[in-house]
């Protein structure tokens, strides 16, 4: 699985959004290896789940032009990212080898 990752443009942020990120992706890699990987979304590729980043609860535009994600998840808060790993280890657990 390939999880785009689309940050928000970070004019407000209440918590260290990157950190967060970069730690839940390390965390994946960690538990399933070789069959998780992760890049900055493109708008010229498609993809099976996209991770939207906000810094706070304003940014409510940055979904739309999303249109090559077959599923979006999105963090506006730390506690975001723990939820938001549960979704993925489930995902996961249903792929195929």
């Amino acid at each position: 699985m390939i999880l785009a990752i689309k940050y928000c443009g970070g004019c407000n942020p209440h918590y260290e959004r990157g950190k967060m990120a970069r730690e839940l992706t390390a965390r994946l890699t960690h538990t399933h290896g070789d069959q998780f990987s992760y890049e900055n979304w493109s708008p010229d590729k498609s993809y099976e789940l996209c991770l939207v980043v906000k810094g706070c609860s304003r940014c409510i535009s940055i979904e739309q032009g999303l249109s090559n994600c077959q599923s979006i998840l999105t963090a506006e808060k730390p506690e975001d990212f723990s939820i938001i790993e549960q979704e993925i280890n489930a995902r996961m657990a249903g792929c195929p080898d």
